[in-house]
């Protein structure tokens, strides 16, 4: 027998797929031990994330995705 659960638990493996990929690509800690600046910090691992995929399901973002391994490496830095 099949259990129906709420939506919210379905969402659980994409979750942990964005925080899996966002590690592997601009690294799995953070060098800031300000409060406000870990903040930022992590804003910005995700808003180039959300950069990188915006331009990779677009149909030119293949010709600009090295921008973004170059901000990925500055972030890592």
């Amino acid at each position: 027998m099949k259990r129906h659960l709420p939506e919210e638990y379905n969402r659980r493996p994409i979750v942990e797929t964005v925080h899996s990929v966002i590690k592997r690509k601009s690294g799995s800690f953070v060098r800031s031990r300000i409060s406000e600046q870990l903040e930022k910090e992590i804003a910005l691992k995700i808003i180039a994330y959300n950069i990188r995929r915006i331009l990779m399901l677009s149909d030119s973002g293949s010709k600009f995705i090295f921008i973004i391994e170059v901000f990925y490496t500055a972030i890592n830095v």
